[in-house]
Protein backbone atom coordinates (compact mmCIF):
# COMPACT_ATOMS: atom_id res chain seq x y z
CA UNK A 1 0.00 0.00 0.00
CA UNK A 2 1.19 3.66 -1.03
CA UNK A 3 1.88 6.20 1.61
CA UNK A 4 -0.49 8.18 -0.21
CA UNK A 5 -3.16 5.62 0.42
CA UNK A 6 -2.54 5.26 3.38
CA UNK A 7 -2.96 8.74 4.46
CA UNK A 8 -5.98 9.03 2.52
CA UNK A 9 -7.52 6.23 4.38
CA UNK A 10 -6.65 7.52 8.14
CA UNK A 11 -8.28 10.83 7.34
CA UNK A 12 -11.22 8.90 6.32
CA UNK A 13 -11.42 8.08 9.51
CA UNK A 14 -11.09 11.09 11.41
CA UNK A 15 -13.60 12.42 9.02
CA UNK A 16 -16.07 9.61 10.47
CA UNK A 17 -15.15 10.36 13.80
CA UNK A 18 -17.29 13.48 13.67
CA UNK A 19 -14.64 16.12 14.13
CA UNK A 20 -14.30 17.03 10.37
CA UNK A 21 -16.35 17.70 7.61
CA UNK A 22 -15.46 16.17 3.95
CA UNK A 23 -14.47 19.49 2.99
CA UNK A 24 -11.30 19.29 4.96
CA UNK A 25 -10.30 16.41 3.62
CA UNK A 26 -7.29 18.09 1.52
CA UNK A 27 -6.18 20.26 4.35
CA UNK A 28 -6.07 16.99 6.41
CA UNK A 29 -3.92 15.34 4.38
CA UNK A 30 -1.95 17.97 4.03
CA UNK A 31 -1.97 18.23 7.43
CA UNK A 32 -0.51 14.71 7.98
CA UNK A 33 2.00 14.35 5.09
CA UNK A 34 3.78 17.32 6.81
CA UNK A 35 3.53 15.44 10.24
CA UNK A 36 5.18 12.22 8.88
CA UNK A 37 7.55 14.19 5.91
CA UNK A 38 6.01 13.12 2.51
CA UNK A 39 5.81 15.96 0.12
CA UNK A 40 3.79 14.68 -2.90
CA UNK A 41 0.60 13.02 -2.56
CA UNK A 42 -0.90 10.55 -5.18
CA UNK A 43 -4.73 10.92 -6.32
CA UNK A 44 -6.04 7.83 -4.77
CA UNK A 45 -9.43 7.45 -3.14
CA UNK A 46 -10.18 5.16 0.43
CA UNK A 47 -10.63 1.70 0.66
CA UNK A 48 -13.63 -0.12 1.17
CA UNK A 49 -13.45 -1.46 3.98
CA UNK A 50 -10.88 0.87 5.53
CA UNK A 51 -7.70 -0.89 6.97
CA UNK A 52 -7.49 -1.21 10.84
CA UNK A 53 -6.62 2.74 11.60
CA UNK A 54 -3.31 0.82 14.00
CA UNK A 55 -2.06 -0.58 10.80
CA UNK A 56 -2.46 3.20 9.50
CA UNK A 57 -1.15 5.14 12.55
CA UNK A 58 1.93 2.26 12.32
CA UNK A 59 2.52 2.99 8.86
CA UNK A 60 2.49 6.59 9.36
CA UNK A 61 4.78 6.79 12.39
CA UNK A 62 7.21 4.88 10.26
CA UNK A 63 7.25 6.77 7.44
CA UNK A 64 7.66 9.44 10.05
CA UNK A 65 11.10 7.73 10.88
CA UNK A 66 12.40 7.14 8.04
CA UNK A 67 12.13 10.35 6.72
CA UNK A 68 13.90 11.66 9.87
CA UNK A 69 11.31 13.54 11.58
CA UNK A 70 10.98 11.09 14.59
CA UNK A 71 14.00 9.48 15.42
CA UNK A 72 13.70 7.92 18.76
CA UNK A 73 11.09 5.57 20.50
CA UNK A 74 9.67 9.57 22.57
CA UNK A 75 9.67 11.31 19.34
CA UNK A 76 7.42 8.42 17.55
CA UNK A 77 5.37 8.42 20.19
CA UNK A 78 4.75 12.26 19.66
CA UNK A 79 3.84 11.54 16.05
CA UNK A 80 1.41 9.17 17.19
CA UNK A 81 0.16 11.24 19.57
CA UNK A 82 -0.70 13.72 17.06
CA UNK A 83 -1.91 11.24 14.56
CA UNK A 84 -4.44 9.92 17.08
CA UNK A 85 -5.51 13.48 18.03
CA UNK A 86 -6.82 14.19 14.72
CA UNK A 87 -8.62 11.12 14.97
CA UNK A 88 -10.52 13.10 18.03
CA UNK A 89 -13.21 16.02 17.67
CA UNK A 90 -12.06 19.02 19.61
CA UNK A 91 -13.27 18.98 23.27
CA UNK A 92 -15.97 21.48 22.07
CA UNK A 93 -17.12 19.75 19.48
CA UNK A 94 -16.74 16.24 21.00
CA UNK A 95 -18.65 17.52 23.90
CA UNK A 96 -21.45 18.83 21.71
CA UNK A 97 -21.89 15.42 19.53
CA UNK A 98 -22.08 13.79 22.88
CA UNK A 99 -24.98 15.64 23.80
CA UNK A 100 -26.60 15.86 20.90
CA UNK A 101 -26.91 11.61 20.76
CA UNK A 102 -27.48 12.34 25.11
CA UNK A 103 -30.76 13.79 24.03
CA UNK A 104 -32.27 10.84 22.31
CA UNK A 105 -30.45 7.93 24.36
CA UNK A 106 -27.67 8.16 27.41
CA UNK A 107 -26.30 4.80 25.75
CA UNK A 108 -26.04 6.38 22.32
CA UNK A 109 -24.27 8.58 24.19
CA UNK A 110 -21.75 6.56 25.71
CA UNK A 111 -21.16 4.08 22.71
CA UNK A 112 -19.91 6.91 20.81
CA UNK A 113 -17.91 8.17 23.64
CA UNK A 114 -16.17 4.79 24.15
CA UNK A 115 -15.95 4.14 20.44
CA UNK A 116 -13.70 7.42 19.71
CA UNK A 117 -12.06 6.13 23.34
CA UNK A 118 -11.06 2.90 21.47
CA UNK A 119 -10.00 4.22 17.93
CA UNK A 120 -8.01 7.06 19.28
CA UNK A 121 -6.03 4.29 21.49
CA UNK A 122 -7.05 6.68 24.71
CA UNK A 123 -8.26 2.97 25.77
CA UNK A 124 -5.56 0.83 25.09
CA UNK A 125 -6.45 -2.33 22.40
CA UNK A 126 -3.98 -4.59 24.63
CA UNK A 127 -5.86 -4.57 27.86
CA UNK A 128 -7.51 -8.16 26.61
CA UNK A 129 -10.26 -9.12 29.42
CA UNK A 130 -11.14 -12.50 30.49
CA UNK A 131 -13.58 -13.67 32.90
CA UNK A 132 -14.13 -16.38 34.55
CA UNK A 133 -17.03 -18.65 36.36
CA UNK A 134 -14.80 -19.44 39.94
CA UNK A 135 -15.74 -21.77 42.92
CA UNK A 136 -16.90 -19.14 45.02
CA UNK A 137 -19.09 -17.57 42.95
CA UNK A 138 -16.60 -14.63 41.68
CA UNK A 139 -15.55 -13.80 38.77
CA UNK A 140 -11.99 -13.05 38.21
CA UNK A 141 -10.62 -10.60 35.49
CA UNK A 142 -7.76 -10.95 34.16
CA UNK A 143 -5.82 -8.26 32.14
CA UNK A 144 -2.32 -8.15 30.44
CA UNK A 145 -0.20 -5.12 31.50
CA UNK A 146 -3.57 -3.50 33.03
CA UNK A 147 -3.64 -1.25 35.75
CA UNK A 148 -6.49 0.73 37.83
CA UNK A 149 -5.98 4.43 36.61
CA UNK A 150 -4.48 6.25 39.12
CA UNK A 151 -3.19 10.12 40.10
CA UNK A 152 0.20 9.66 38.18
CA UNK A 153 2.28 12.74 38.66
CA UNK A 154 3.82 13.81 35.40
CA UNK A 155 7.74 13.51 35.23
CA UNK A 156 7.50 17.65 35.02
CA UNK A 157 6.04 18.80 37.73
CA UNK A 158 5.02 22.33 36.51
CA UNK A 159 2.53 21.36 34.01
CA UNK A 160 0.50 19.39 33.79
CA UNK A 161 0.28 18.66 37.22
CA UNK A 162 -0.87 14.99 37.10
CA UNK A 163 -2.20 12.37 34.70
CA UNK A 164 -5.53 13.51 35.52
CA UNK A 165 -5.84 17.24 35.30
CA UNK A 166 -7.98 18.83 32.59
CA UNK A 167 -4.09 20.49 31.42
CA UNK A 168 -3.68 17.13 29.62
CA UNK A 169 -6.29 18.00 26.55
CA UNK A 170 -4.08 18.68 23.49
CA UNK A 171 -0.86 18.06 25.85
CA UNK A 172 2.20 16.85 23.47
CA UNK A 173 4.70 17.09 26.19
CA UNK A 174 8.56 17.30 25.81
CA UNK A 175 9.72 13.70 25.19
CA UNK A 176 10.29 13.64 29.36
CA UNK A 177 6.29 12.77 29.82
CA UNK A 178 3.61 10.64 28.12
CA UNK A 179 1.75 11.68 25.24
CA UNK A 180 -1.70 12.82 25.50
CA UNK A 181 -3.00 14.70 22.72
CA UNK A 182 -6.49 12.26 22.68
CA UNK A 183 -7.03 12.82 26.04
CA UNK A 184 -10.68 14.16 26.09
CA UNK A 185 -13.40 15.07 29.21
CA UNK A 186 -16.88 14.78 28.78
CA UNK A 187 -17.88 18.17 30.79
CA UNK A 188 -20.44 17.15 33.88
CA UNK A 189 -21.53 19.17 36.46
CA UNK A 190 -22.31 17.78 39.86
CA UNK A 191 -23.68 19.50 43.15
CA UNK A 192 -21.85 22.27 41.65
CA UNK A 193 -18.88 21.31 40.74
CA UNK A 194 -16.95 20.48 37.70
CA UNK A 195 -16.32 16.57 36.78
CA UNK A 196 -14.94 15.34 33.66
CA UNK A 197 -15.84 11.67 31.87
CA UNK A 198 -13.74 9.63 30.48
CA UNK A 199 -12.70 5.47 29.85
CA UNK A 200 -10.09 4.21 32.05
CA UNK A 201 -6.72 3.25 29.85
CA UNK A 202 -6.41 -0.14 30.76
CA UNK A 203 -10.10 -1.60 31.60
CA UNK A 204 -11.04 -3.46 34.81
CA UNK A 205 -14.23 -4.26 33.13
CA UNK A 206 -16.73 -3.27 30.60
CA UNK A 207 -16.56 0.56 29.48
CA UNK A 208 -14.71 1.43 32.72
CA UNK A 209 -15.23 4.77 32.97
CA UNK A 210 -13.76 7.64 35.17
CA UNK A 211 -15.40 10.74 36.74
CA UNK A 212 -12.70 13.50 37.88
CA UNK A 213 -13.17 16.34 39.59
CA UNK A 214 -11.50 19.33 37.87
CA UNK A 215 -10.04 20.49 41.05
CA UNK A 216 -7.96 18.85 43.46
CA UNK A 217 -8.64 18.48 46.49
CA UNK A 218 -9.63 15.72 49.13
CA UNK A 219 -12.87 14.65 50.04
CA UNK A 220 -14.32 12.67 52.94
CA UNK A 221 -16.94 10.22 52.20
CA UNK A 222 -20.29 12.21 53.04
CA UNK A 223 -23.71 12.97 52.20
CA UNK A 224 -22.39 15.14 48.97
CA UNK A 225 -20.54 12.07 47.75
CA UNK A 226 -23.66 9.61 48.24
CA UNK A 227 -25.24 12.83 45.79
CA UNK A 228 -22.78 12.33 43.30
CA UNK A 229 -23.05 8.61 43.09
CA UNK A 230 -27.22 8.71 42.61
CA UNK A 231 -26.87 12.43 40.26
CA UNK A 232 -24.34 9.87 38.01
CA UNK A 233 -26.58 7.05 38.12
CA UNK A 234 -29.46 8.94 37.17
CA UNK A 235 -27.62 10.52 34.22
CA UNK A 236 -25.93 7.20 33.27
CA UNK A 237 -28.49 4.66 34.28
CA UNK A 238 -26.65 1.96 32.57
CA UNK A 239 -24.08 1.98 34.33
CA UNK A 240 -22.91 1.68 38.44
CA UNK A 241 -20.98 4.20 39.92
CA UNK A 242 -18.28 3.66 42.87
CA UNK A 243 -16.95 5.53 45.18
CA UNK A 244 -13.69 4.18 46.96
CA UNK A 245 -12.49 4.85 50.89
CA UNK A 246 -11.71 8.42 52.27
CA UNK A 247 -8.13 9.52 51.07
CA UNK A 248 -6.65 11.33 53.69
CA UNK A 249 -4.24 13.98 52.93
CA UNK A 250 -0.05 12.80 53.16
CA UNK A 251 2.33 15.81 53.54
CA UNK A 252 -0.51 18.56 52.24
CA UNK A 253 -0.61 16.58 48.85
CA UNK A 254 -4.02 16.73 47.06
CA UNK A 255 -5.57 14.66 44.83
CA UNK A 256 -8.60 14.21 42.21
CA UNK A 257 -11.90 12.77 43.09
CA UNK A 258 -12.61 9.71 41.33
CA UNK A 259 -15.23 7.73 40.65
CA UNK A 260 -15.59 4.91 38.62
CA UNK A 261 -18.24 3.39 36.78
CA UNK A 262 -19.10 0.94 34.07
CA UNK A 263 -21.74 -1.63 32.35
CA UNK A 264 -22.82 -4.20 33.93
CA UNK A 265 -23.02 -6.87 36.38
CA UNK A 266 -19.98 -7.05 38.84
CA UNK A 267 -19.32 -10.02 41.00
CA UNK A 268 -20.56 -8.35 44.06
CA UNK A 269 -24.13 -7.56 42.37
CA UNK A 270 -24.80 -10.81 42.02
CA UNK A 271 -24.43 -12.17 45.57
CA UNK A 272 -27.69 -13.10 47.24
CA UNK A 273 -28.67 -12.01 50.58
CA UNK A 274 -27.77 -14.10 54.06
CA UNK A 275 -29.81 -11.35 56.29
CA UNK A 276 -32.30 -8.83 56.11
CA UNK A 277 -33.95 -6.85 57.72
CA UNK A 278 -36.64 -3.42 57.77
CA UNK A 279 -35.61 0.29 58.85
CA UNK A 280 -38.01 1.60 61.69
CA UNK A 281 -37.18 5.04 60.50
CA UNK A 282 -36.29 4.44 57.09
CA UNK A 283 -39.61 2.79 56.00
CA UNK A 284 -39.36 2.82 51.98
CA UNK A 285 -35.53 1.20 52.33
CA UNK A 286 -34.86 -2.37 51.98
CA UNK A 287 -31.62 -3.71 53.60
CA UNK A 288 -29.51 -6.47 53.55
CA UNK A 289 -26.27 -8.31 54.30
CA UNK A 290 -24.74 -9.86 51.00
CA UNK A 291 -23.34 -13.90 51.45
CA UNK A 292 -19.68 -12.56 50.63
CA UNK A 293 -16.26 -13.18 52.18
CA UNK A 294 -16.28 -9.66 53.05
CA UNK A 295 -19.89 -7.56 55.15
CA UNK A 296 -21.27 -5.92 52.26
CA UNK A 297 -24.90 -4.57 53.16
CA UNK A 298 -27.11 -3.85 50.11
CA UNK A 299 -29.98 -0.85 50.61
CA UNK A 300 -32.62 -0.29 48.25
CA UNK A 301 -35.05 2.27 47.68
CA UNK A 302 -37.42 4.35 45.19
CA UNK A 303 -36.64 7.36 47.31
CA UNK A 304 -33.43 8.82 46.40
CA UNK A 305 -33.35 11.78 48.94
CA UNK A 306 -34.22 9.31 51.71
CA UNK A 307 -31.13 6.79 50.38
CA UNK A 308 -28.91 9.20 50.35
CA UNK A 309 -29.49 10.68 54.27
CA UNK A 310 -29.44 6.83 55.28
CA UNK A 311 -26.14 6.00 54.00
CA UNK A 312 -24.70 9.57 54.66
CA UNK A 313 -26.01 8.11 58.35
CA UNK A 314 -24.26 4.83 58.14
CA UNK A 315 -20.51 6.64 56.99
CA UNK A 316 -20.78 8.49 59.95
CA UNK A 317 -22.02 6.13 62.34
CA UNK A 318 -19.07 3.57 61.22
CA UNK A 319 -15.93 5.72 61.23
CA UNK A 320 -17.13 6.18 65.40
CA UNK A 321 -18.31 2.27 65.98
CA UNK A 322 -16.93 0.25 68.18
CA UNK A 323 -18.01 -3.14 69.79
CA UNK A 324 -15.80 -5.96 71.25
CA UNK A 325 -13.56 -6.73 69.44
CA UNK A 326 -13.48 -4.02 66.79
CA UNK A 327 -12.10 -0.83 67.47
CA UNK A 328 -12.49 3.00 65.44
CA UNK A 329 -9.34 4.00 66.00
CA UNK A 330 -5.62 3.56 65.59
CA UNK A 331 -3.19 4.21 68.22
CA UNK A 332 -1.99 7.40 66.68
CA UNK A 333 -5.75 8.60 66.15
CA UNK A 334 -6.19 7.66 62.56
CA UNK A 335 -9.56 6.50 61.39
CA UNK A 336 -9.44 2.29 61.40
CA UNK A 337 -12.70 2.30 59.68
CA UNK A 338 -13.71 2.63 55.90
CA UNK A 339 -16.34 2.13 53.31
CA UNK A 340 -16.55 1.36 49.84
CA UNK A 341 -19.45 2.54 48.18
CA UNK A 342 -21.05 1.12 44.49
CA UNK A 343 -24.64 2.74 43.38
CA UNK A 344 -26.76 1.81 40.44
CA UNK A 345 -30.21 2.22 39.24
CA UNK A 346 -32.14 -1.66 38.94
CA UNK A 347 -35.66 -0.06 37.22
CA UNK A 348 -37.28 2.76 39.20
CA UNK A 349 -35.33 1.46 42.20
CA UNK A 350 -32.09 2.84 43.98
CA UNK A 351 -29.28 0.48 45.24
CA UNK A 352 -26.55 1.05 46.79
CA UNK A 353 -23.93 -1.57 48.28
CA UNK A 354 -21.47 -0.48 51.84
CA UNK A 355 -18.65 -2.53 51.69
CA UNK A 356 -17.32 -2.26 55.60
CA UNK A 357 -13.49 -2.65 56.38
CA UNK A 358 -11.08 -1.96 58.02
CA UNK A 359 -7.92 0.76 56.94
CA UNK A 360 -4.54 -1.10 58.00
CA UNK A 361 -5.55 -4.80 57.98
CA UNK A 362 -5.00 -5.09 54.30
CA UNK A 363 -4.46 -3.38 51.13
CA UNK A 364 -7.49 -3.40 49.44
CA UNK A 365 -8.05 -1.76 45.59
CA UNK A 366 -11.87 -1.29 44.79
CA UNK A 367 -12.08 -3.83 42.28
CA UNK A 368 -11.32 -6.52 44.61
CA UNK A 369 -14.02 -5.11 46.58
CA UNK A 370 -16.31 -5.38 43.68
CA UNK A 371 -15.44 -8.90 43.16
CA UNK A 372 -12.66 -8.22 40.22
CA UNK A 373 -8.89 -8.30 40.30
CA UNK A 374 -6.16 -8.22 37.84
CA UNK A 375 -4.40 -11.38 38.24
CA UNK A 376 -1.64 -12.64 36.16
CA UNK A 377 -2.84 -15.61 33.54
CA UNK A 378 -0.80 -18.61 35.53
CA UNK A 379 -2.98 -17.55 38.41
CA UNK A 380 -5.13 -20.15 38.55
CA UNK A 381 -6.28 -19.99 42.24
CA UNK A 382 -7.76 -16.27 41.50
CA UNK A 383 -10.79 -17.17 43.03
CA UNK A 384 -9.59 -18.37 46.58
CA UNK A 385 -6.48 -15.12 46.85
CA UNK A 386 -9.22 -12.32 46.07
CA UNK A 387 -12.09 -14.74 48.30
CA UNK A 388 -9.38 -14.85 51.65
CA UNK A 389 -7.83 -11.43 50.89
CA UNK A 390 -11.98 -10.23 51.37
CA UNK A 391 -11.73 -11.88 54.47
CA UNK A 392 -8.62 -10.34 55.65
CA UNK A 393 -9.97 -6.62 55.16
CA UNK A 394 -13.62 -7.90 56.90
CA UNK A 395 -13.83 -5.89 59.99
CA UNK A 396 -16.57 -8.47 61.54
CA UNK A 397 -14.92 -11.35 60.29
CA UNK A 398 -17.92 -13.49 60.26
CA UNK A 399 -19.07 -12.81 63.65
CA UNK A 400 -22.47 -13.02 63.48
CA UNK A 401 -23.01 -11.61 66.79
CA UNK A 402 -20.95 -8.31 65.83
CA UNK A 403 -23.17 -8.20 62.69
CA UNK A 404 -26.31 -8.72 64.65
CA UNK A 405 -24.71 -5.86 66.94
CA UNK A 406 -24.32 -3.38 63.65
CA UNK A 407 -27.80 -4.37 62.35
CA UNK A 408 -29.15 -3.10 65.50
CA UNK A 409 -27.11 -0.03 65.29
CA UNK A 410 -28.19 0.56 62.04
CA UNK A 411 -31.96 0.67 62.58
CA UNK A 412 -31.00 3.43 65.60
CA UNK A 413 -29.88 5.79 62.83
CA UNK A 414 -31.63 8.88 61.65
CA UNK A 415 -33.72 11.57 63.08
Amino acid sequence: MSISQVIVDFVTYAIESGGWMDLDRLYLQNRVAALVGIEDLEDVTHQTPLPKVNHLVKELVQTAHEQGLAATDESMERVAGQLYDLLTPPPSVLNALFAQRYDKDPVSATDYFHFISRQNHSIIESANIHLSETSQGLLCQSITNGTEEKNIPTERHEYPHCGLCFDNEGFIGDGTTMTRMPFRYIRMNLHGESFGFRYAPYPLWHEHALFVSEEERYQMMNLKTVNHLLQLVNIFPQYFVAAEMDQLPEEERTEHIVYQGGRGNLPLFTRGAKATFKLEKYPTISAEILDYPLTVCRVTSESMEELQSFVAYVIQAWRIYQADGIEAFQKDGALNHAVDLFARKNQERYEIYIAFRQVQSVHLRLAQVAGVAPVRHEDSECAETLGNTLLKADPFDGNKEWIDHWMAKMNTLGE
